[in-house]
């Protein structure tokens, strides 16, 4: 028997190639059953994010399918093609517009929001491309997620700026970190 990331993997590759409706959402019914499986059953969380990732790939893909049906609109009187609608597709409103505001973030952006959230450890959610894909459509830039070492090219810019405004004295500048410090302290404090 396959193992559940062999499976996975092989359906990543297939979204790819996916023409219809049907095939996409059966990818996306059993990446969520495996995720599901692993996150029960206690399995890595990178186990569990790459399931996560293939479901959230192919409600990506099936956004996009969504998108460019809809924009052909219903077929005229007379005309052979069958409309279809979402209920027959078992699939619901507002899943349909989840999974087509999903479809609207850009390739580079989509694959970069899967790749910091891998890295920094956390669950990947549905909800959080959704969040993506409103402050996208908003304008809004995504926030940059800040490291020790943006913290510490902050401070060192800051005693750069100390520096500058009262010279090189060590005792000096010393003496106004101490100084920010205690004030800091006593701001948490009092909260």
């Amino acid at each position: 028997m396959e193992s559940s990331l062999t499976l996975l993997s092989r359906a990543k590759h297939e979204l790819s190639k996916v023409v219809t409706l049907d095939d996409a959402k059966d990818i996306r019914d059993k990446a969520e059953a495996i995720r599901h499986y692993l996150k029960q059953s206690q399995d890595s969380l990178d186990a569990q994010n790459y399931a996560a990732e293939v479901r959230i790939r192919a409600e990506r893909r099936i956004g996009e399918m969504l998108a460019s049906v809809e924009m052909r609109g219903r077929p005229e009187k007379g005309c052979s093609v069958q409309p279809f609608s979402l209920s027959s597709l078992g699939i619901e409103k507002t899943a349909s517009s989840r999974w087509q505001s999903i479809a609207s973030i850009p390739d580079e952006q989509f694959d970069a929001k899967v790749r910091e959230t891998v890295k920094a450890k956390k669950e990947l959610t549905s909800s959080a491309f959704l969040s993506l894909a409103k402050k996208l459509k908003n304008g809004e830039p995504e926030p940059k997620e800040v490291t020790i070492l943006d913290l510490i090219s902050d401070a060192r810019q800051c005693i750069r700026d100390l520096r500058d405004r009262f010279g090189d004295d060590e005792a000096t500048l010393i003496g106004i970190l101490l100084d920010e410090i205690r004030c800091m302290e006593t701001e948490n404090g009092s909260d």
